[in-house]
């Protein structure tokens, strides 16, 4: 009897036992599957709102059936041969976003991008509270800036104590000297002279120092760090890759990338890749006097077996995409970035697969080559003085190619107010002074986006010694100010120019 009983409970709680393993599967599954669907939603919510909070929940499909073994009948399993984003039946998103109203076409692109996976999205968006947003700015900020400011005047103060204890060392040694002269002492005097020697250049090293938050490496160290880089890194990229990445940055006008790439290449692959690409010659006089940036694409996957684009300007790559849309999945996310398409179009052609597209690469690689992109002629003008500077200024009408050529603290001037305020409060005083050198009307209107008590410790350092056109701070926010200027309409780049003249009529 027991036997018997036994028996007909052995199938039941066998299938109990694997229902509840199955369970915690599930549940674990279900957890990652809202994990990813938060993370599509959060990367495309992030750059309209940083603050913002995304939560999923899923639902997964599900199935009735007999249990095997049994005489019981089972509603509402999950239908296990599909533990993936597939096996999603609907997805309810919120978004928490301090933003109000919430743009839709962040919406749309969110559901476009789920729904390419196949899951059915509802979105529900709620306002974030308010013990969750941002910390505003608040008076701890303008204390630590006068900390700043403080401990920097001290500096300023232990450093001039410093040289007029060794000029009044230096005049006690001289007075001595001049009386050992008189007592044709020889062998002292040489003695005196040798330890004022070593003083005088160990003074002139502190006084030459280079600015705190910006420092120089010697040129023999810079060059033997820039081959060792070369060597261990930069070696292990293939030529075809190398080709790619420079040929994209020409035709996506990533021009301070590429004289990154450049500089960190020997001169054997510098020659070999000018043999590979016909424009490359007049592109690197083109990039040599702009600013370097390294943007990190050489990385990408689709750089390891490139398609053969780079005769190809975007323009004429997006419509050979419209009739090999296959290719799409296959360029670089630098090119996708810039292609010129609509929304929907990206979308539609993300869906699509990428194997079997050998006879599109080469007749890609047979495709007549684009027009060249126009290269300007850069403008080879070094200022050296405040005159200069005020000619170049007064240029009309104002001209951001001659901006972008010509560094001057001048164009800081040519910025919304608020702009100014932000670039001048990232540095230090120390290192404005190394950059202040401009004219004198063009920096007393520059003092005013500037803390008054920050302001009396740079005059401070201005008044040991003057800035230099040539200092990394002073070209750092030329480059700042000129990716500014990129950015805003010409109309008003007009109008502020015109309160730059009346600054220099003033």
């Amino acid at each position: 009897m027991r036997r018997s009983l036994l028996s007909c409970f052995t199938p039941i709680l066998t299938m109990w036992l694997s229902l509840s393993v199955a369970f915690g599967s599930e549940q674990e599954s279900m957890l990652q599957m809202q994990h990813q669907v938060e993370q599509r939603v959060l990367s495309l919510v992030k750059p309209y709102d940083p603050s913002a909070l995304v939560f999923a929940r899923v639902y997964l499909k599900t199935e009735s059936k007999v249990l095997p073994g049994t005489p019981f009948f089972a509603k509402d399993l999950t239908v296990q041969s599909e533990m993936g984003l597939s096996s999603i039946s609907r997805a309810l998103v919120i978004i928490m976003s301090q933003k109000k109203p919430f743009s839709q076409t962040v919406l749309d692109t969110a559901k476009g991008v789920l729904e390419a996976e196949k899951i059915p999205v509802v979105f529900q968006v709620d306002e974030l509270p308010a013990e969750l947003r941002p910390a505003e700015k608040t008076d701890l900020k303008e204390g630590l800036e006068n900390t700043e400011i403080w401990r920097e005047g001290v500096d300023q103060l232990r450093h001039v104590y410093r040289v007029l204890l060794g000029l009044a060392v230096v005049a006690l040694i001289a007075a001595i000297i001049a009386d050992l002269t008189r007592r044709n002492n020889s062998a002292l005097l040489k003695l005196l002279e040798d330890g004022i020697s070593k003083m005088t250049s160990v003074e002139n090293t502190s006084m030459t120092r280079e600015p705190s938050s910006v420092k120089v490496a010697p040129t023999s160290a810079r060059e033997d760090l820039g081959r060792e880089a070369r060597g261990d890194e930069w070696a292990q990229y293939p030529e075809e890759t190398l080709e790619a990445c420079l040929a994209d940055c020409y035709w996506c006008y990533r021009d301070s990338y590429a004289h990154f790439i450049w500089k960190q290449l020997t001169a054997q692959r510098k020659k070999q890749l000018i043999a590979r690409i016909p424009f490359l010659t007049d592109y690197v006089n083109h990039f040599s006097l702009l600013s370097q940036s390294n943007e990190g694409w050489i990385d990408d996957i689709a750089y390891l077996d490139p398609i053969p684009t780079h005769q190809l300007s975007n323009e004429d790559l997006a419509q050979t995409l419209k009739k090999q849309p296959s290719l799409y999945g296959m360029l670089s996310r630098m090119r996708q970035a810039a292609l010129p398409l609509e929304v929907h179009e990206r979308i539609m052609l993300s869906r699509l697969p990428t194997h079997g597209v050998a006879a599109e690469k080469i007749s890609l690689g047979a495709a007549s080559a684009s027009a060249l992109r126009p290269l300007r002629k850069r403008l080879q003008l070094e200022i050296r003085s405040d005159e200069q500077e005020r000619s170049l200024l007064s240029f009309s009408p104002f001209s951001l190619e001659i901006a972008e050529d010509v560094p001057s603290l001048g164009w800081l001037l040519q910025v919304p107010e608020e702009a100014r305020t932000q670039i001048l409060e990232r540095f230090s005083a120390r290192d404005l002074a190394s950059a202040w050198v401009a004219p004198a009307e063009i920096l007393s209107q520059i003092e005013r986006f500037v803390p008054e008590k920050k302001m009396e410790v740079v005059r401070s350092y201005v008044s040991s010694r003057p800035g230099s056109r040539t200092a990394p701070v002073y070209l750092e926010i030329h480059r700042t100010v000129i990716e500014i200027l990129r950015g805003m309409p010409k109309s008003e780049q007009v109008q502020l120019s015109g309160g730059l003249k009346r600054v220099q009529a003033a």
